[in-house]
């Protein structure tokens, strides 16, 4: 019995510690492209606060994407779907100037073409 119990424990803190290493992974690659579109479309305080939120959304959409081996045409849509969901969501928080900027900065990006 106690050797189910540490095993129980064992598992379930290492599904945690995996969880973990992922979401900070995530939080480092969000805050990356975060960081780079501060510089390229000049962003203010509450933009970028915003658009951070949205950049995290996106790379763990994108990692739960990249994890399915078996992507159907229904799953590669839906991916799609979300990243055109996110260019607009983005697009609404930018000024006239910056949203020209940021169509530029799509095209160099790597978060969107993956």
């Amino acid at each position: 019995m106690k050797s189910k119990l540490l095993l129980l424990t064992l598992v379930l803190f290492s599904y945690t510690y995996v969880n973990a290493q992922s979401s900070k992974e995530i939080e480092k690659m969000a805050k990356a492209e975060t960081t780079k579109m501060v510089a390229a479309l000049d962003l203010t305080d509450d933009q970028e606060i915003a658009i951070y939120r949205q950049n995290y959304t996106l790379v763990e959409q994108q990692s739960r994407f990249d994890k399915v081996e078996n992507k159907t045409d229904k799953v590669v849509a839906a991916m799609e779907n979300y990243k055109m969901q996110y260019q607009e969501n983005v697009q609404k928080l930018l000024t006239d100037s910056q949203r020209e900027q940021f169509k530029n900065w799509v095209e160099k990006s790597k978060l969107l073409k993956e």
